[in-house]
């Protein structure tokens, strides 16, 4: 299942996306409140910036996160890598916690 959006505002929301689920977001995307988790096989490709102003965002397993802008973890804000990739092609401001164990790639 595909799932395409121009902006997407989490004001607190818990998002899953389950193993194979695609996520496409032509904009921003912004989580002000709410947990999201990125299961295995799972893709979100956002086409501007990621705001993880709080709260919890997973990738697990074998997902892949694709960033075009920058990614900004917020004081207080979690984000969470394993096994998968991450590419960002801004910049990261991290004042949060950045946890990482897969792989991270910045810039283009």
């Amino acid at each position: 299942m595909e799932v395409k959006g121009q902006v997407v505002t989490n004001n607190g929301a818990s998002i899953t996306l389950k193993s194979g689920a695609k996520v496409n977001i032509n904009g921003n995307a912004l989580n002000t409140k709410g947990n999201i988790l990125i299961e295995g096989n799972s893709e979100l490709r956002i086409n501007g910036n990621f705001v993880i102003a709080s709260d919890t965002v997973r990738f697990e397993n074998s997902s892949v996160g694709v960033v075009l802008g920058n990614m900004t973890i917020n004081s207080g804000a979690y984000f969470y890598r394993s096994s998968g990739s991450l590419s960002v092609l801004g910049v990261i401001f991290n004042s949060g916690i950045l946890y990482n164990l897969g792989i991270i790639e910045i810039g283009d």
